[in-house]
């Protein structure tokens, strides 16, 4: 997720954008990176919301290796803080690879793990 104003702003399946009051050390994050020190009004991050639901980022468009939490959070910083900003490689590494794999078996990682797929043994 993003938080700005103690607000965090995330992205997941089934409910798309969603918002949590997090007040200053109420959450432990893995890493806390620093897009930019900037002033943005309630408003102005509610036209962004609103343009990132209408350009698809609703929870019938989640994709665990294409459309998922971290390419949203990518999406929101630029929106915040500009196209030059990207974050870490490590961040959506795993998603990579799962677009690796499903490239290479034809077969959609969210419906290997969840026992869906067929198995790999050519069926």
């Amino acid at each position: 997720g993003v938080k700005v104003n103690n607000i965090e702003y995330s992205y997941g399946d089934g409910g798309g954008i969603s918002t949590d009051h997090v007040p200053d050390g109420w959450t432990f994050y893995k890493r806390i990176i620093v897009c930019s020190d900037f002033e943005i009004s309630k408003e102005e991050i509610k036209q962004i919301m609103i343009e990132m639901r209408k350009e698809g980022w609703t929870g019938n468009n989640y994709n665990l290796t294409k459309n998922n939490c971290n390419h949203f959070s990518e999406a929101f910083i630029k929106q915040l803080c500009g196209n030059s900003f990207i974050i870490p490689k490590w961040i959506n590494r795993l998603a990579k690879w799962g677009n690796v794999f499903e490239d290479m078996t034809g077969k959609n990682v969210e419906d290997v793990f969840d026992g869906s797929a067929s198995s790999f043994s050519g069926s």
